[in-house]
């Protein structure tokens, strides 16, 4: 009686085949899904991916610059500006301090910046604004690389009004609180695998609430050499100048 001839594979063998029998059947058959539902859900298949991918853990201390300005559309503020812009440039410093879900940012911002405008053909207004406010900034991250984020700011706001007029400029310093909230999103990048530095890319928008500045004790500086024979001038009063706006703000910074 003859015997079967060996075909050379064991039943271990033939069953090492099979996974891969059936990995090319489901993938046949998933290109024909495919096909028939014209074509993968890119933005869908983006997204799982991205949810997917865990949010690395950032590093704690964070140094930003960047750009903030608010859009003032109240009538006072025609006085100082023709495009009801006030933008100015904003530095911070900060700590994270990581929660059980998101992470929250205590900051030290400083920003300053000005605007100017020719005022009824007789003089030229200048208005300058230095900021120093304290920050908290709760942040959840969605994917590995989004962070939405709410900010709360304030601290004190000195403004500066210069006048010019007849060759003499009339000026006045007034100090008051301000505060800002901010809706926005972060976008974290690490600078390498393992370098423990990451770049951040921010953006936000808000309200500032600025209490009107009034400005009515304008003066000249006093003469370098007085003689003792000069007229007291009576200070200029040009009334309240309201600051409240819109808020922006643009950002780029790292976190080592």
């Amino acid at each position: 009686m003859s015997r079967p001839q060996s075909t050379g594979q064991t039943a271990l063998d033939r069953s090492s085949h099979a996974p891969g029998e059936a990995r090319r059947r489901l993938g046949a058959e998933e290109q024909r899904a495919w096909a028939t539902l014209g074509g993968p859900p890119w933005p869908w298949a983006l997204a799982a991916l991205l949810a997917a991918s865990p949010a690395a853990a950032l590093p704690p201390l964070s140094a930003s610059f960047g750009y903030s300005a608010d859009v003032v559309s109240t009538r006072s503020f025609d006085f100082v500006s023709e495009t009801d812009h006030l933008p100015r440039p904003v530095a911070s410093v900060g700590y994270r301090l990581e929660l059980q879900r998101g992470a929250v940012d205590v900051e030290l911002a400083f920003s300053g910046g000005g605007t100017a405008a020719p005022s009824h053909q007789t003089m030229d207004a200048t208005l300058g604004l230095v900021s120093l406010e304290a920050a908290v900034t709760y942040r959840h991250s969605l994917f590995a690389h989004l962070e939405p984020y709410l900010r709360l700011s304030g601290g004190p706001g000195w403004a500066t009004l210069t006048v010019q007029t007849g060759g003499v400029a009339l000026h006045q310093t007034v100090v008051n609180p301000s505060a800002t909230a901010l809706l926005g999103a972060s976008v974290p990048f690490q600078l390498g695998e393992g370098s423990g530095v990451a770049l951040v890319l921010d953006a936000g928008v808000g309200y500032s609430v600025r209490p009107g500045y009034r400005f009515d004790a304008l003066r000249a500086d006093p003469p370098p050499h007085p003689t003792g024979d000069e007229l007291a001038a009576a200070p200029l009063s040009l009334g309240r100048l309201d600051l409240s706006g819109i808020a922006f703000r643009l950002g780029l910074g790292l976190r080592l």
